[in-house]
């Protein structure tokens, strides 16, 4: 009976070590479960940071900080800062408050009085998206493919205004910038094209100015003249340029070209020059978002110089 006892207390001893050593090994087993998770969690910041080393987004943030900081330093300066610092690849940076007020950097273009950033397709989608970031575009007026990134800025929760950035994609960054699933585009070109009948009456107008640009001497009165046909908005006529092989002589409205800019270098000069008309894609204006083509044509003055007048057209595909 003893013996029984003695092997009944045996069992219970042998049980007991066994649950206080499961016991013991669970903090382990704890242990290294959060260990794989923080790992795990690691792994995908690591893989969060490597999505957003651009170098672009990083600028762009750092625009926003100093923006949000305002450290006496107007947004204007801020943005001239930048601007200067970050390399000739971007193209232009731009901040809209609250109310749609829009700064430019470089101040080269002048906004109608009307303009509301708010309407714009960059300002909305930032208010939407951590990172508005769009497919890139082929700019016909410079001839670069350009990439959109904008983001939506708060201070104390409350929205202050959104900061955006065009800059030059390099060819082979095209292809990066493009998502998985994205079909391969044709840098700047639209999937509808215009109508032959839409074609010939944009020809048909840039010839019939071509006659008065040609036999007009004083250039002030021609000024005048291609003054009234942009704001007489005829045919969605947006802007009008007589340009010789070394610059845009006459522009309305006039924009500040860059220092370097060579008319000659430019398929709307170069190709009316040798097929007499030109008519370009469909593309689309960074700044207006509206759907643009180029019509020129070769031009000959009075004195003598030859040169093309080109004209960019607002169309509605």
């Amino acid at each position: 009976m003893k013996n029984l006892e003695k092997m009944m207390l045996m069992i219970i001893v042998i049980i007991m070590l066994g649950f206080l050593g499961t016991a013991c090994d669970r903090p382990e087993k704890d242990d290294e479960a959060k260990d794989l998770e923080r790992k795990e969690e690691m792994n995908k910041t690591d893989e969060t940071v490597i999505k957003v080393e651009n170098p672009y987004i990083i600028k762009l943030d750092k625009i926003a900080n100093q923006i949000i900081k305002n450290n006496g330093v107007s947004v204007q300066m801020t943005l001239n800062q930048a601007y200067a610092s970050y390399g000739a690849l971007v193209e232009n940076i731009y901040y809209a408050d609250a109310m749609g007020k829009m700064i430019l950097s470089p101040p080269i273009i002048q906004l109608p009085e009307d303009y509301d950033a708010r309407e714009r397709p960059w300002y909305k989608n930032a208010l939407e998206e951590e990172l508005y970031k769009p497919l890139p575009y082929q700019d016909q007026t410079v001839e670069k493919n350009i990439q959109t990134i904008a983001k939506a800025l708060y201070k104390e929760d409350e929205l202050i205004g959104v900061i955006g950035m065009d800059y030059e994609l390099e060819d082979d960054q095209i292809v990066k910038n493009l998502d998985q699933g994205d079909e391969p585009i044709e840098m700047g070109k639209e999937k509808s094209l215009l109508s032959e009948e839409e074609r010939e009456k944009l020809i048909s107008y840039v010839k019939n100015l071509s006659h008065i640009v040609e036999t007009e001497e004083n250039l002030d009165v021609l000024k005048e003249h291609l003054d009234e046909q942009v704001e007489g908005d005829i045919n969605g006529v947006e802007t009008i340029y007589i340009a010789n092989k070394d610059e845009i002589f006459l522009m309305t409205p006039y924009e500040q070209l860059p220092d370097n800019y060579n008319p000659s270098l430019r398929p709307w000069y170069e190709l009316a020059l040798k097929d007499s008309i030109y008519i370009s894609e469909a593309f689309v204006d960074a700044q207006s978002n509206d759907t643009m083509v180029i019509v020129s044509k070769k031009i000959e003055l009075e004195d003598g110089t030859v040169g093309v007048l080109g004209i960019d057209f607002i169309i509605d595909l």
